[in-house]
């Protein structure tokens, strides 16, 4: 069998093996790092090749009288990695910033659904965990509620404070309701007609 390269041989950067790996044929994992160093941790990750997910939440920070929006981990002192079948734990665990990769009762690292981290890194894409902006829901805007048992009924928005959840009011029979509802699982209305309330 030929070796591809001999001793002495000057060679490019071979790309590590995490990002050679299909992304489909990815698992996830958890990370747990060192107190304030999840920007750290995922940065080592990354310069080892690893695939890393560390969702991010934007908030209004106040110091010295001055309000600015800044960005912060979603989960403190956690983030993800995703592993092909042939990766390697060790560089992980020795990763400067990195504590531990979360296990279950027998020591195994604990796999996370794919289906979880695409639902995490499509809520942070969509601007979810941004708590600085303002709703895009107005009171008094008429929305459709998406799925669930309120899923053919169309509400009015009584108050959206936060950009996560929004306070609607539906109207069964006459009887007004109020209920917080979460912000993906409604619309504005193509139609602002409010007979239909």
């Amino acid at each position: 069998m030929n070796a591809p390269f001999k001793i002495g041989d000057v060679v490019d950067y071979v790309t590590p093996r995490a990002k050679r790996t299909p992304a489909a044929a990815v698992d996830w994992f958890v990370v747990y790092t060192n107190i304030n160093c999840e920007s750290r941790a995922r940065g080592g990750l990354d310069a080892l090749g690893y695939r890393t997910l560390l969702p991010m939440q934007r908030v209004w920070r106040t110091h010295a009288r001055k309000r600015e929006a800044v960005d912060r981990p979603l989960f403190t002192r956690y983030l993800f990695v995703g592993l092909g079948p042939l990766d390697c734990w060790h560089p992980i665990r020795t990763t400067h910033g990195v504590e531990a990769i979360l296990a279950d009762e027998n020591g195994r690292p604990a796999r996370v659904p794919n289906a979880a981290i695409d639902k995490i890194a499509t809520a942070e894409a969509s601007g979810l965990f941004d708590k600085t902006r303002a709703s895009v829901f107005k009171p008094g805007a008429i929305v459709d509620v998406d799925g669930g048992p309120l899923g053919q009924f169309v509400a009015e928005v009584a108050a959206a404070d936060d950009g996560k959840t929004v306070e609607i009011l539906n109207k069964f029979f006459g009887d007004g309701w109020r209920m917080r509802i979460a912000v993906h699982r409604v619309r504005l209305s193509d139609s602002q007609d409010r007979t239909k309330l």
